[in-house]
């Protein structure tokens, strides 16, 4: 839906596209619409009021996927995120990050571009001057401990017993335990971590760790 939003604007134009969203808001305030209402209204207030503009709107609605003519979103600051963990990898060196202004995803994305056979000389280097292994920012503990596993950075294993002890959202869980499982060291540490935890789980997550697991 965003994306078709976005798709309309950049076509349109915002001047004819706030006219359109102000109309459309004003029109079916206080009520439902459902499908067939609202490609009526974007027919007749928006699409022939400017004939030479097409829009595949069937296929953004009905059919399954995204249009060729989805929208590319561009981020200067992943892009910037990006650059600097390429640096990192090809220099092995904590001088190539700046995280200055870095928000949660900044860092989720700094960490998930960060080659673990790069970083793995200088994670606890990395560890030292921003805290990640201790943080309390579950996004962040989770990319930080997925790198730190697949780096083996054993300085960090207490802290991800403790958080998959403690977290309990499938989304954090199943990567780690999966990313554990892929060394006997890992699926040993791993098992006896969901042996005390795991009856906590909530049964949808148990049933998603027990299948990684093989338990």
């Amino acid at each position: 839906g965003c994306m078709f939003l976005k798709m309309l604007e950049s076509k349109f134009g915002r001047q004819k596209f706030d006219v359109f969203l102000n109309g459309y808001f004003n029109h079916f305030k206080w009520k439902t619409v459902n499908t067939e209402e609202f490609i009526t209204y974007l027919d007749e207030n928006l699409l022939k009021k400017n004939p030479k503009i097409l829009v595949n709107y069937n296929e953004w609605i009905y059919n399954i996927g995204l249009p060729v003519n989805c929208p590319k979103i561009i981020s200067k600051e992943l892009a910037r995120v990006k650059e600097m963990a390429n640096k990192v990898n090809v220099h092995k060196s904590v001088k190539d990050i700046d995280t200055a202004g870095f928000t949660t995803q900044h860092w989720m994305y700094l960490l998930r571009n960060l080659n673990a056979d790069s970083v793995k000389g200088i994670m606890s280097e990395i560890d030292t001057i921003y805290h990640l292994t201790a943080s309390t920012n579950s996004e962040i503990q989770c990319d930080w401990y997925l790198l730190s596993i697949s780096a083996d950075y054993q300085a960090a294993m207490p802290y991800i017993q403790n958080y998959l002890m403690n977290v309990g959202r499938r989304k954090f869980l199943q990567p780690i335990y999966s990313r554990l499982v892929q060394t006997p060291e890992g699926k040993s540490f791993a098992l006896k971590v969901f042996e005390k935890t795991g009856p906590r789980y909530h049964s949808v997550s148990r049933t998603t760790i027990n299948e990684i697991l093989n338990h």
